[in-house]
């Protein structure tokens, strides 16, 4: 009697089979890749995003420190003018930097108060002129931003190498592009003469 019950049991308790399993183990595999392709790619457009924002935030840094007039503490004046300095031989990093020479343009004797590293996945892709958020022109190698106290007014400077003069030359307005992928634009950041900071891209 008691073996005929089980048999009986076993008879009516629905199961899945091998190849029901199979079958939803696969489905549910690949909702997970997606899931994660998904992930990395919003992952990594973040990232863009937050490393154009940290340009223009350490670039009103910059311009606020011009504006109060904020000294730094050295023995060589003038320490009151602020700027961002950017170059394309460098594109993991940009720096912050004290014009102590009073030449509105980055170079060996000014202090640099902060080098900041890009994230790993981004980097500074081209430097342009710029007509409101449009380029002009060709690419440029460097682009260096003084704030000069008390307005701050923005000197912005642009260097090419191959120029005739190899010099600075000053502009009223500049993109600084960013990429992922180094190989095309994701984000751009807007700098003018007027002060104007702004992610346009």
């Amino acid at each position: 009697m008691t073996i005929s019950l089980k048999t009986n049991l076993r008879a009516t308790c629905p199961a899945f089979t091998l190849l029901e399993l199979t079958v939803a183990i696969a489905i549910i595999g690949v909702f997970l890749t997606l899931v994660s392709i998904n992930y990395r790619s919003s992952n990594s457009r973040s990232v863009l995003v937050m490393s154009a924002y940290q340009i223009a935030s350490d670039a009103r840094l910059m311009q606020g420190y011009a504006a109060s007039a904020r000294q730094l503490k050295t023995n060589t004046p003038p320490d009151n003018q602020w700027g961002i300095y950017f170059d394309k031989d460098q594109p993991g990093q940009y720096l912050l930097f004290v014009d102590q020479n009073d030449n509105a343009v980055y170079d060996s004797t000014d202090f640099t108060w902060k080098t900041v590293k890009m994230p790993k996945s981004t980097s500074i892709f081209k430097l342009f002129k710029a007509n409101g958020s449009s380029v002009v022109g060709g690419a440029q190698d460097k682009i260096s931003v003084v704030y000069v106290p008390p307005q701050p007014t923005s000197s912005i400077q642009i260097y090419k190498d191959g120029n005739n003069s190899n010099q600075w030359s000053s502009t009223d307005e500049v993109l600084i592009q960013i990429s992922n992928d180094n190989t095309t634009v994701g984000k751009e950041v807007y700098l003018n003469f007027y002060g104007l900071i702004d992610v346009v891209k």
